[in-house]
């Protein structure tokens, strides 16, 4: 259930990953570091380039997603308007990512409009199938607890990691 660079720059021309490539920034982040924070304002996404980043919905660290995949977008929410933050973000391991100022994304995709819908476009493909991703888990969890005569806790209904 990841967004991968590759997939959200499909069929755009190079000038436009050139130019999307120069606002990016690297940074390496500690094992334990928080990338952000549930509710944080989405100012940046991030795209893994080595590591590991655990994604949490509450206090308590327990993982949802754990994104490991070179490519992999973290924090697609700030790519797609949203205010603040769904998760938390924490680095399982040394990690290695691409740092990508909203604003400035944004800027880009007004600037080359066409190269920005198909950006958009390649987004929305991906989310699709995260969240197809999602209703078959679902779908396999209710099947489970149907079989075993309980009921599935809230609780054990994952969201759609950012």
């Amino acid at each position: 259930m990841s967004i991968k660079q590759g997939e959200l720059f499909c069929g755009v021309n190079q000038a436009f990953v050139r130019d999307f490539m120069a606002i990016a920034h690297n940074a390496f982040f500690p094992a334990d570091a928080l990338l952000f924070r549930r509710n944080q304002p989405a100012d940046r996404f991030f795209i893994l380039i080595k590591g590991e980043v655990a994604l949490s919905l509450g206090d308590d660290d327990q993982a949802v997603y754990v994104g490991r995949s070179v490519g992999e977008i973290i924090g697609w929410c700030a790519m797609i308007g949203r205010d603040v933050f769904d998760t938390n973000a924490r680095c399982l391991t040394p990690t290695y990512v691409l740092t990508v100022d909203r604003g400035r994304f944004l800027r880009l995709l007004e600037q080359d409009t066409e190269n920005g819908f198909l950006v958009y476009r390649c987004l929305a493909a991906s989310l699709g199938t995260r969240l197809l991703d999602c209703y078959q888990k679902l779908s396999g969890m209710g099947a489970a607890a149907r079989l075993s005569g309980r009921d599935v806790p809230a609780a054990a209904t994952p969201g759609i990691p950012e």
